[in-house]
């Protein structure tokens, strides 16, 4: 009863000094000037002579953070992340005649309204149904986002409790779509999320869930709820548990924290047990896959890393939450897991060693390396003693331990380094291009592309061992062929190695206009994108035109 007559009398406040503050605003708004620059207004349908008008401040202020499925902060003492420094949109009613009767959340600078019979009207649903925000894998709506209301914000403080003044935030509100305020603007927090609405009361930190048509179907709640699905809240406390927007709890339980599992559906929980925090998993139709009884939880794609909570030692669990190692293993940052595969340090007679084990606990590559890489192409670079070489499933080494880098490893070869001496070894570790090159990259399976010891660049056919320079280190372009030399003559090849121009030419151009110049015995011709002739080899002297253009001429004066 108490704390329902503090919330009566906050809420008569918030609205008093609200009146008093619209009043003013409204006067400011009907005398204002039309501005240069202001942002954009949308003019809803009038109904029973009120039209509700929008101010847009979140499309005009262009703010990259979206708040969409931000929650409320489980700590009282912490504004919500999601309100910190926000500005919602501005809301304004008016009638007919087009007196303004009420502001909510407004900022009178710049605001001018057209008269009613000027202004362009957007249906609310047109306004719900618009994009908001476009990022590269997803787009979501207004009502996406808020749901079927607008929710705004009124600036309040604290009671003043020193000689400096308290600091001003947000509180917030809902209009439903005819202008009327459906939540108070008493919360700290409402979070929009699949026709629901999770909100905190300010004065008393208190929770609240309303459906889509702002009805409270739960709330208020003394202890902590987060949404973690559609239709599931975590209450936190001695007497929550998973419930749904009801309050209606499907499991009781104690949870201190409770996040979902990065790889799959599946819940990692944590509860107070003798002063001591522990964590289990909890699956998503709520059966607890462990009990809990481990000092630390990660999840891992295929299955989960735990710590005890005495010896500081690390286990695996599959995803079924059954144990398949002992707590045997070290931790460390350099866990990895991978199709099917977890690298694993652990102590050795030589100090730690990595090694790595499948998802039944088998050892698939023993426990003596410095370091383990994730396989790539069903092979794995392994480091021992500052050298490195690959192994394959089964952990057998392929050739030799001696390189000091490992680059890439493609399907068919390798790029291995040894005294920053680069070249090629196959599948099976055996050396299939001498390392004397001073720095190489692979263009195509078939086609190296090398760094001599003078820094000139050229280029190996793997297949049929044709070599030649690659000109002025000229990459592909739009056509697809580069520039190459050998011999002191010139050619083009392709992107997979082949010669598409013999090298025979005295002089290739670069392609200009999609025309490249050529030179064979002191005569010029030219070559379409295509490499074929549309200017034969006959002409003696040429000039570039200011747009570009070639032309050519038989004697050197004209």
């Amino acid at each position: 009863m108490r704390l329902l007559l503090i919330c009566m009398l906050f809420s008569f406040q918030s609205f008093a000094q609200q009146d008093s503050l619209n009043a003013r605003i409204c006067k400011a708004i009907q005398h204002a000037k039309k501005p240069v620059n202001s942002p954009p207004i949308y003019y809803f349908p009038f109904y029973n002579d009120i039209q509700l008008i929008e101010v847009d401040y979140y499309t005009y202020s262009q703010r990259e953070y979206i708040t969409r499925f931000v929650k409320p902060s489980k700590d009282p003492l912490w504004y919500s992340k999601h309100v910190d420094g926000e500005q919602t949109n501005g809301y304004i009613l008016r009638n007919s005649k087009g007196k303004v009767l009420k502001a909510y959340g407004i900022n009178i600078d710049g605001i001018y309204l057209l008269p009613p019979d000027e202004a362009p009207i957007i249906t609310h649903k047109e306004h719900l149904n618009s994009v908001m925000s476009l990022y590269d894998d997803q787009s979501f709506t207004w009502k996406d986002g808020n749901g079927y209301g607008y929710r705004f914000a009124v600036i309040t403080s604290r009671e003043r409790r020193t000689e400096m003044p308290e600091q001003a935030y947000h509180i917030f509100g809902m209009l439903d779509t005819l202008g009327n305020v459906v939540i108070p603007p008493a919360q700290r927090t409402i979070e929009y999320f699949q026709g629901e609405y999770l909100a905190m009361l300010d004065i008393s930190n208190t929770y609240a869930i309303y459906d889509s048509t702002f009805n409270k179907t739960y709330g208020y709640c003394v202890d902590a709820i987060e949404r973690i699905e559609y239709n599931r809240y975590v209450s936190y406390g001695e007497n929550g548990g998973i419930m749904n927007r009801n309050g209606e709890f499907m499991i009781s339980y104690p949870f201190k924290s409770l996040e979902k599992s990065r790889f799959s559906t599946d819940f990692i929980y944590s509860t107070i047990e003798d002063r001591e925090t522990k964590f289990g998993i909890l699956s998503n139709d709520l059966t607890f896959k462990t009990n809990p009884i481990y000092r630390r939880v990660g999840a891992l794609p295929t299955g989960y890393g735990v710590l005890t909570a005495g010896s500081n030692k690390l286990a695996i669990l599959n995803m079924s939450g059954q144990q398949i190692t002992r707590f045997e293993f070290e931790p460390s940052g350099d866990l990895e897991n991978s199709d099917g595969t977890f690298i694993l340090l652990k102590m050795s007679d030589e100090g730690n060693k990595y090694g790595m084990i499948d998802t039944l606990g088998n050892t698939i590559i023993p426990f003596r390396y410095d370091k383990i890489h994730p396989f790539s192409n069903d092979l794995a670079i392994v480091e021992l003693n500052k050298k490195m070489g690959i192994v394959d499933r089964t952990g057998n080494v392929q050739g030799e331990m001696v390189y000091d880098q490992i680059i890439v490893i493609d399907k068919e070869k390798i790029q291995v380094k040894i005294d920053n001496r680069t070249g090629y070894i196959d599948r099976n570790g055996v050396v299939v291009d001498p390392l004397k090159h001073k720095g190489f990259e692979s263009l195509d399976p078939k086609f190296i592309h090398f760094t001599g010891a003078h820094e000139s660049r050229w280029i190996v056919n793997s297949v049929t061992n044709d070599t030649m320079t690659i000109l002025h280190e000229e990459h592909f372009g739009k056509q697809g062929f580069a520039r190459v030399t050998r011999g002191g003559k010139f050619g083009m090849i392709d992107r997979t190695g082949n010669i598409v121009l013999p090298i025979e030419y005295d002089l290739i151009d670069p392609f200009r206009n999609d025309l490249l110049l050529v030179q064979k015995n002191g005569k010029y011709g030219l070559l379409n994108e295509k490499l074929k002739v549309v200017e034969r080899l006959i002409h003696r002297h040429y000039r570039i035109l200011p747009n570009g253009k070639y032309e050519f001429y038989k004697t050197q004066r004209r």
